[in-house]
């Protein structure tokens, strides 16, 4: 069985994983599973099909997952990047949430509860790790001889999908890309793996902060804050002018990562067509039946409940 074919049968046992365990865990009453542990299952039942496909189909694109550590150089740099790409990210979900259920805000409004380095720990921690392992290792791997640009867009697509609601499908598609191209140029998973946990982090941080600020003030008798349209027109003036000036930063950064590692040439390489012959076309199609069927129960989620 071809790699791609083998890559996609993967995703559709992953979202087929997750499903049933979203089913069963609604038959279970709240108090007795709580928020902390319908958090991290998702992660971890994913793991199976993980576990299913190495073990199994063993497909031999395992080898050239690395997970080597990156240089403390460039850890600082895959940092301030994360930091810099936060403002344009921040802005894709407040333009979402304006159409659609902001579900993650939602979740984290049930954690103020929770000791902030128990957030850490199942928001940001886990989440990177098992997210990175199958999106940007098994997942992106899986794709990356047959097309780099396209294993970029396609495993990103599926992160995206696998969120299962509109508001999360429309940033972690763009965070894919780029947790991808930070994977593709410094060679190493843990690059991703670090970016994905300080973007997680500070979003928890940030969130639980303000969260128990906002109880603080009301339980001292605050009257409701009430923003006019100019308030709204300055707040995102300045969203937009940060993320401006965060995605300058952050693409001066991605070229300085691009010189310490593969080179910006390299990078280059992969958006021309004239080089797409040298590509694998033996490790089969991007889309077959087994990624259709993955792909239609998300769409079918997020049309039920993911709106």
């Amino acid at each position: 069985m071809k790699n791609v074919t083998k890559t996609n049968i993967l995703f559709t046992f992953m979202v087929a994983s997750y499903l049933l365990l979203i089913y069963i865990v609604r038959l279970i009453p709240a108090d007795v599973l709580n928020i902390n542990i319908r958090l991290i299952l998702p992660e971890l039942i994913m793991l199976l099909p993980a576990f299913l496909y190495v073990t199994v189909l063993k497909p031999d694109n395992l080898g050239r997952i690395n997970f080597s550590f990156p240089s403390l150089t460039n850890v600082i740099k895959i940092i301030l990047f994360t930091f810099c790409v936060m403002p344009f990210i921040t802005i894709l979900n407040s333009i979402s949430s304006i159409f659609v259920e902001n579900h993650a805000a939602n979740t984290m409004s049930y954690l103020t509860s929770n000791p902030l380095w128990l957030n850490i720990l199942f928001i940001a921690l886990i989440p990177a790790v098992c997210e990175e392992y199958l999106f940007r290792g098994l997942l992106f791997h899986g794709y990356k001889k047959r097309n780099p640009l396209k294993a970029v867009l396609m495993s990103s697509l599926l992160f995206g999908l696998i969120h299962m609601n509109v508001n999360q499908f429309v940033y972690a598609f763009v965070m894919g890309c780029i947790l991808c191209m930070l994977v593709y140029i410094t060679g190493t998973v843990l690059s991703s793996m670090i970016a994905h946990f300080i973007f997680n982090g500070i979003n928890v941080v940030l969130s639980y902060y303000s969260e128990n600020m906002l109880k603080e003030y009301e339980a001292a008798g605050g009257e409701e804050i009430v923003l006019s349209a100019s308030d709204y027109v300055i707040a995102y003036g300045i969203q937009i002018t940060l993320a401006v000036l965060g995605l300058v930063l952050a693409y001066m950064l991605f070229k300085s990562i691009c010189r310490d590692n593969r080179g910006m040439e390299n990078i280059k390489l992969i958006f021309k067509k004239e080089n797409r012959s040298q590509y694998d076309e033996s490790q089969g199609r991007f889309f077959d039946a087994y990624i259709a069927v993955g792909i239609i129960l998300c769409m079918i989620y997020i049309c039920f409940y993911g709106l």
